[in-house]
């Protein structure tokens, strides 16, 4: 099989077959015209030999029909005097025996080059077919692994989407708890500055005693020792407007602290 491999591999399968086909198909024919000459050269020998035994039977019944002793038989058959033939007597004309048919048969040809051609044909239009299913099956395989990629890609940004998500709420998260714990400071700041009902005695018994003096001055050093002690000052300065009518200048004094 060595050289089938070769020749397949080479292309040259088909040419080779063609060519054998070819010659095969040339001796055969050869044999069959030997053949057939054989048979028609057969057949004329016999006509001839049938044609020359027909011929030679003719010419003796001819001679037969021709003779003196016919003529005079026929002559006393239709009541005449049979010397009459002498002086008279003819011959009938020759005959000529029919010629035989002639027999011209044509030798059976064979053509194996077509269906050698035809066996290529096949054979390569299945070698194609199986290329292209293998070509068939390749893509398929590219197709399902392109299609797994995607997948992969789907999840792997769903992922991120997801993590993006837990990030952003984690995010809302602190950040609320920060706003809560900034609301609850200030709430506490807010606890914590607003005047007690002691400390707004206090203050408002502090005004009275400044407003008796009327020294617009001290008032002044007041007000800003409150804000230094991180007091409510809408309440200090609700306490001090009090008096804001009995002291010259108190009123611009309130409202240049709010």
């Amino acid at each position: 099989m060595p050289i089938i491999e070769t020749l397949l591999a080479k292309g040259l399968m088909g040419p080779a077959i063609t060519g054998v086909s070819s010659l095969l198909g040339g001796a055969i024919n050869a044999g069959s015209q030997l053949g057939t000459n054989s048979s028609q050269l057969s057949y004329a020998k016999e006509m001839y030999e049938k044609q020359r035994a027909d011929a030679l039977a003719d010419w003796k019944m001819q001679n037969e029909y021709n003779s003196p002793f016919a003529q005079m038989t026929r002559f006393k058959e239709a009541g005449l005097n049979p010397n009459l033939i002498y002086g008279q007597m003819s011959n009938s004309p020759v005959v000529r025996t029919s010629s035989p048919q002639s027999y011209n048969p044509t030798a059976p040809q064979v053509d194996l080059t077509r269906p050698a051609g035809m066996a290529i044909d096949q054979y390569y239009d299945t070698k194609l077919k199986s290329a292209q299913i293998d070509n068939l099956k390749e893509q398929n395989v590219l197709l399902k692994q392109d299609s797994l990629i995607k997948m992969y890609e789907g999840i792997s940004k769903n992922l991120q989407n997801q993590k993006f998500e837990f990030e952003v709420k984690n995010q809302k998260d602190l950040l609320t708890t920060t706003l809560d714990a900034m609301k609850a400071n200030i709430n506490q700041t807010i606890q914590s500055t607003s005047l007690s009902k002691e400390q707004e005695n206090k203050i408002q018994q502090e005004v009275k005693n400044l407003a008796t003096e009327g020294n617009i001055k001290k008032f002044e050093e007041l007000i800003r020792k409150y804000e230094s002690e991180h007091l409510d000052m809408n309440q200090v300065l609700k306490i001090v407007g009090g008096v804001s009518g009995l002291i010259p200048g108190l009123g611009s004094l309130i409202r240049s602290f709010k």
